[in-house]
């Protein structure tokens, strides 16, 4: 019989991160979610991974689901048979996964002047259920979502951080919210500012990507690990071995 005893560990031995990273568009997002080593890239947005960075990466593999079913079932074969294939899982977004469970369903709804409630509840049981899988991989996950602004006459709106005028957060369901935040040791905030570089003895402007793990609770962004409050260039390799370093896998 298997005694409590038996499965115990000690606090803080984490094998493999678990996290997730949000943001406007064009902010880096996908480029830090694929940063690490033999990436397996979900890719749910229709040209998610038509980025510059990504070009030529040969440590990076993209899988397009075309069905619900088909994702479902490479979230099983990521458990069996594919578990030691890769070793960090990206899932680009989770915002965009609603409509590719059940778009078709919630537009029909909407334009038969019908109530969409229901149909939002139940995928967002779908999505529930195909994150808490994906979360149980025994691998290094990085969840990616979209940002809205907590504001009603601006929601959506990309924000300059600097600014500060209105709390941001992840563009999904409070129903999904509730189980994906709990659930990672990390969540990002990126963002891009300019600002000035030195090259070949001269200064010029260029485009800076960062990650924000302390928005002064602006913002969800924060992290159980030993993660700076600012990273720029973020990278998944440098997370994975911190781990190591703590006493993980």
């Amino acid at each position: 019989m298997t005694t409590i005893k038996s499965k115990v560990q000690k606090p803080g031995a984490l094998a493999y991160a678990k996290g997730l990273l949000f943001g406007p568009p064009k902010t880096g997002k996908t480029t830090a979610g694929a940063s690490g080593a033999k990436t397996l890239l979900i890719e749910l947005e229709p040209d998610g991974d038509v980025t510059t960075s990504l070009r030529g990466r040969k440590d990076v593999d993209v899988f397009k689901p075309s069905t619900p079913r088909e994702l479902q079932g490479a979230v099983e074969s990521l458990h069996g048979a594919e578990k030691n294939t890769w070793d960090f899982v990206t899932v680009d977004s989770i915002t965009y996964m609603v409509e590719f469970l059940a778009g078709d369903t919630i537009s029909k709804k909407i334009t038969a002047d019908e109530d969409p409630r229901r149909a939002y509840q139940k995928v967002g049981v779908a999505v529930n259920q195909i994150l808490g899988d994906i979360m149980l991989l025994p691998m290094h996950v990085v969840i990616l979502s979209q940002m809205k602004i907590l504001d009603g006459s601006q929601e959506g709106t990309p924000l300059n951080p600097e600014h500060g005028q209105y709390p941001l957060t992840l563009d999904v369901s409070p129903m999904v919210y509730r189980m994906i935040a709990p659930a990672v040791s990390f969540i990002g905030r990126t963002y891009k500012k300019r600002e000035y570089v030195e090259e070949a003895g001269k200064k010029k402007i260029a485009t800076g990507f960062y990650v924000s793990f302390d928005d002064g609770g602006r913002s969800p962004a924060g992290s159980r690990l030993e993660l700076p409050a600012e990273m720029a260039n973020f990278d998944m390799n440098k997370v994975a071995a911190l781990l190591t370093k703590e006493g993980g896998k």
